[in-house]
């Protein structure tokens, strides 16, 4: 089986079947796949990259668990925790 165009518009027979248009649906998406999964990878890439830039010793990757797990447990304005970390970099001179 070949995959289709994506833009190619289905016949009106395979319209009226549903299990004709799941069939070409699926095509369709399987055809464009790669061409998404590459723009996935390369958006991955660059996020783990300025990870990597941003958290630069142990004292940034504490601060990123705390803020998390701060975030995550509690109904907190996240501008309390980026005051809370300005202060944490203030204290320890960084």
């Amino acid at each position: 089986m070949t995959a289709q165009d994506p833009n190619d518009i289905p016949a009106q027979e395979s319209l009226d079947d549903p299990e004709a248009a799941m069939r070409d649906a699926r095509q369709r998406f399987i055809a464009a796949f790669p061409k998404r999964s590459d723009s996935i990878g390369l958006m991955l890439a660059v996020v783990v990259g300025l990870f990597r830039q941003a958290i630069g010793d142990g004292a940034t990757a504490t601060l990123l668990a705390v803020s998390l797990l701060v975030l995550a447990t509690r109904r907190l304005d996240p501008t309390w925790l980026i005051a809370g970390g300005a202060l944490a970099g203030w204290l320890l001179g960084s």
